[in-house]
Order: C-alpha cells, then structure tokens, then sequence
C-alpha cells in the first residue's frame, strides 16, 4: 500500500514540475499529427523550430507524385525555354542582374516574384535557405516510388508520423543536351534566398538516393518549388 502511495505522489509531483516548466505531455490539447489546408492547398507540420509548415505537392501539382511546373529563380509563369537571356531580372549583354544583386539589399524574393504566392496565393511563399536546411536537420528521408514516381518521402513531426513526398522531377535546361535533366533521379526545388555573392547563383535544394542537402545554382535553370506557410502562429 506504501509502495502504491509513494508512485502516486512521485507522478504527481513530476507533472507538477513539467506543469511549471511549460510541458504539458499529458495535455489532451496537445496538437498531434497536425494538417489542414490554406487556400484550398494542404499542409503538413513537422513540428519544426521555426513553425514552417511544408506544402503536401509541388505549385502546379495535383498529387503529391506530379512532377509540376518549373519556374526560374525570380519568375511566377512557366515558359518554352529555360536560358539566361530569356530571364527576368538579368541583363545578357552586361552579364548583370538587375534586381536581387548583392546590392539591392534583397537577400529574399518578393511575394510578387515568388512563384507559391503568385500561384497559391496569400500565406504561401517559397521556402528560405534557412528553413530548407531545418527540414532537412530535423527529419528522415528515404528513397520512395508512388505511383510509379521515384522521389524522397520525408517524415517527421510531433509523432513522427507525418510526411511529405519530394518526386525527383529533375529540372529544365535548354543548354544541356536535353530539355529535361536528371528527372526520375533527383529532385531540385528553389528557395527563396539570393546567393550572398552578386555574381553568383541562388539558393536551392536537391534530393536523391542517398543525399539531401542544399547548394548554390544558376538561376535560369527551371525547377520545382514545394511551398510552405505558418498558418498555426
């Protein structure tokens, strides 16, 4: 009987420290496995540091499997060819960019030049560099085929339930020998972070069989954007 009163009040005085320090576990409230939807897109939340929530398909998909459309750095529309001297913001005969130069002070794309806000509207935007990187810290991945689509579904989230699917659908180039690079083998999405180097590229993300990480590359180049929102602050 001793026994059972002293377990008694050790749990009762355990959740009363956790009560006092904040951590509610025993918290019917307490939000698990979390989604919902923002302009008709659905959402996913890992539970990540910062409360980004990470969108369930890429822009212009329908499924979580479809490729979707490409989009240049900067540009909201999808186009016949992906070159330097069809993209906006650049100027081919200086070989500068005119906006998001290093020099403008944007480090980050305007909502009227990001491609999730033009096309999913208010609350979604593209990624940062920064949130990227967290998503990639803060859960797994493993090489996945759904529907017939090779890609990298991520899971995580307060249960380690959730999880979202990066389908690798490659990227456009008009300067490589096809149109169509590395689809079915790896997947590149934009962020929406400039390059802190003028001279150089942006900041993107890429996934395959065996790597997740983000890297530098040339804007022109027309990649995926899988968006993200806060919609739980």
């Amino acid at each position: 009987m001793k026994s059972r009163i002293f377990l008694f009040l050790a749990i009762v005085s355990v959740a009363g420290m956790l009560a006092m320090s904040g951590c509610h576990p025993f918290d019917e409230e307490t939000p698990r496995g979390r989604t919902g939807t923002l302009n008709g897109h659905e959402w996913v939340d890992f539970g990540l540091p910062s409360g980004t929530c990470w969108a369930t398909c890429n822009v212009g998909a329908n499924s979580r499997e479809e490729y979707g459309d490409y989009f240049a750095w900067g540009e909201t529309t999808t186009k016949g060819t992906y070159t330097w001297e069809n993209l906006m913001y650049y100027d081919d005969d200086g070989r500068v960019f005119t906006k998001y130069n290093g020099f403008d002070n944007k480090s980050v794309l305007e909502a009227r030049d990001d491609a999730a806000t033009a096309n999913w509207g208010v609350g979604w935007r593209m990624p940062t560099i920064d949130e990227i990187n967290e998503l990639i810290l803060y859960t797994s991945y493993t090489e996945k085929i759904v529907n017939g689509v090779k890609g990298s579904l991520i899971t995580g989230g307060l249960d380690g339930i959730n999880s979202i699917f990066l389908p690798y659908a490659g990227y456009r180039d008009r300067d490589r020998d096809s149109d169509d690079c590395f689809v079915g083998i790896r997947g590149f999405y934009w962020s929406s972070s400039n390059d802190t180097l003028p001279w150089r590229a942006s900041d993107a993300f890429y996934f395959a069989t065996d790597l997740g990480t983000s890297s530098t590359y040339d804007r022109y180049k027309g990649y995926s954007v899988r968006p993200v929102c806060k919609p739980l602050n």
